[in-house]
């Protein structure tokens, strides 16, 4: 998958649809961090763009759905993702507004 995203070649719904499998590989490990989801999700936050679809899925059910089963629970591996991997998730999933 890494590769295809990788690969300059691809077109973007090839890539989109290994982006979307990424999400769905790392939702099937709830509660669970392996030593490749960090990897994956670095990938998914640099590539998330390439199309609108990508974008929401990644923005309103991967995140949300992703912090719903990590969030604040001692994963049973005992892995834990970067600070800033965490952080820029974190920022994703609840936005600072500057409005006042």
């Amino acid at each position: 998958m890494k590769k295809n995203i990788e690969d300059s070649t691809k077109d973007t719904k090839e890539k989109a649809k290994t982006l979307i499998l990424m999400m769905a590989m790392i939702l099937s490990q709830p509660y669970e961090i392996q030593e490749w989801t960090e990897e994956l999700i670095v990938l998914l936050m640099k590539n998330k763009k390439i199309s609108k679809v990508v974008s929401d899925k990644f923005s309103k059910e991967f995140v949300p759905k992703f912090f719903d089963k990590h969030a604040g629970l001692a994963n049973i591996n005992e892995r834990s993702l970067s600070s800033e991997v965490y952080s820029e998730l974190k920022h994703t999933y609840n936005p600072v507004s500057y409005c006042i």
